[in-house]
């Protein structure tokens, strides 16, 4: 930390704390100012609230051509918002968001052992308020990146054959996934699990094609610029869908095709520009004739919630959402799919 920057926080450290309370009394805290402020990302400090009050701050703004709703059972939950869209036109589909405060609401990616339902999952959870499908996966084994509460329990997938101009070869693709530091920030990187086990994230992924991909194992220099990623929660999907604020779909660099052009039931994960979390949920294929989307639609509509970055979730009859003891959206066909991952909410 440079001089200028020591000498602004112990000024402020002196205003704030020692004015207050007394120097005795605080100086066990300047190390964790310290600390705190030497991270890359700061968090926007918000203002105490009175002994007992709530923090009733909307989470975001209403966004363009979607609905506030309640939340079942008229719930209150400060920190977590639901929205609803409704499109009743030739490419009619119905979307939930549901957007959240990291720093109210508590986000909890699971990994269970044998496939079961989203909402044989949610019952298993203590303090649930809401969820949403996780990532991939096979017969009781993820291809998906689960990280919670620091450990490392599954890695996005590390290698696969594709078969090119006749010639099978191995690929080993960077996968998107989204991270929670432990101060509450987002963000969605490209991702690889080193054979030493570190968790590596990359600005960009490994450039693939459907042409041919490269066969380089990703490492500490390869890609360039990647830095170990000591999130403290993730979930893995694939593709990325924004990046930067502008629509980014890295289908072909990830090499994953789960009909990328075909309308269907859609899930995926984002965040805004000031570190609000929304997980959307796209009902299709099911009986009512909701089509779903294709990624292109489902990165707009991740824009259309002000997404400064999103990721592609599984999709399918994986795709459903439930909040408080209501499934807001029901997986394809109305039939349940068993998946191995999800994401948990909780007060």
């Amino acid at each position: 930390m440079g001089s200028t920057r020591l000498n602004f926080v112990f000024a402020c450290y002196q205003f704030l704390v020692v004015g207050r309370l007394g120097a005795g009394a605080c100086a066990f805290m300047l190390p964790a100012i310290l600390f705190s402020c030497s991270k890359s990302s700061i968090q926007t400090i918000r203002p105490e609230l009175p002994v007992g009050a709530v923090d009733t701050t909307p989470v975001i703004e209403s966004p363009v051509g979607w609905r506030k709703s309640d939340l079942p059972g008229n719930r209150k939950i400060y920190g977590l918002e639901l929205y609803l869209l409704n499109r009743n036109d030739d490419n009619s589909f119905k979307a939930a968001c549901l957007a959240i405060d990291p720093l109210r609401v508590s986000f909890n990616p699971v990994l269970v052992t044998r496939n079961k339902t989203l909402a044989e999952i949610y019952k298993e959870q203590s303090g649930k308020i809401a969820a949403i499908n996780g990532g991939y996966f096979g017969s009781n084994v993820s291809y998906s990146l689960v990280k919670s509460g620091g450990r490392l329990m599954s890695d996005n997938i590390r290698s696969l054959n594709r078969v090119v101009n006749g010639i099978s070869d191995t690929y080993y693709p960077t996968r998107g996934a989204f991270g929670i530091s432990s101060s509450g920030v987002p963000e969605i990187k490209w991702v690889y699990t080193l054979d030493d086990g570190r968790l590596f994230a990359y600005p960009h992924p490994s450039l693939n094609t459907p042409a041919g991909g490269v066969r380089t194992k990703p490492g500490v220099l390869y890609p360039a610029n990647g830095v170990s990623w000591d999130v403290l929660n993730a979930i893995g999907g694939s593709p990325v869908l924004v990046y930067d604020g502008q629509v980014r779909i890295t289908a072909d660099e990830e090499l994953i095709n789960i009909d990328n052009d075909s309308r269907r039931a859609r899930s995926a994960i984002g965040y805004t520009a000031d570190g609000k979390v929304l997980l959307v949920a796209v009902q299709g294929d099911d009986v009512t004739g909701n089509t779903g989307v294709d990624l292109q639609g489902l990165a707009e509509l991740m824009l259309s919630l002000r997404c400064k970055a999103a990721l592609n979730l599984d999709g399918g009859g994986s795709t459903s959402m439930v909040v408080g003891e209501e499934e807001v959206i029901s997986p394809s066909g109305n039939s349940a799919r068993g998946i191995m991952s999800a994401i948990i909410l909780k007060k």
